[in-house]
């Protein structure tokens, strides 16, 4: 599998994009680092700010802010695996994410969220450092 190949891919209903990749690689010897890259994109769409006072105005801001489509990235790892374990623990590690995420990734109103985190999160880092003049 080359890195480029999703892993995994689903759109599900209420818009959301996840996408896995698998970075998998051999580091020393006979051992792995299983990485498993899990990329969340929601298309920024007018009804994700169905529910503010201006929704095109939000919109308009969020795509200046984000671009055409909010991206959340989250790695899965697993250090030191045997090439023969390595598929196992892959499955094992997507497994556990999928019973544990999923349930809420699937809400309707899950994608709206996931925009207004990434939003506030962009809101809270520092600006650029200005020269003193």
């Amino acid at each position: 599998m080359e890195i480029s190949d999703p892993y995994f891919e689903q759109s599900l209903n209420n818009g959301l994009i996840v996408e896995v990749q698998d970075l998998t690689r051999r580091y020393y010897g006979d051992y792995h680092k299983v990485t498993l890259e899990v990329t969340l994109r929601v298309p920024l769409v007018g009804g994700l700010f169905s529910d503010q006072n201006h929704p095109g105005e939000a919109l308009e801001k969020a795509r200046r802010i984000l671009g055409d489509e909010a991206r959340s990235v989250l790695r899965l790892e697993r250090m030191g695996v045997p090439s023969d374990m390595v598929e196992t623990i892959r499955t094992r590690l997507w497994e556990s994410y999928h019973r544990s995420s999923f349930g809420y990734f699937q809400r309707p109103d899950y994608p709206a969220k996931l925009v207004r985190q990434l939003l506030d999160k962009r809101k809270k880092t520092r600006p650029f450092l200005q020269p003193v003049t």
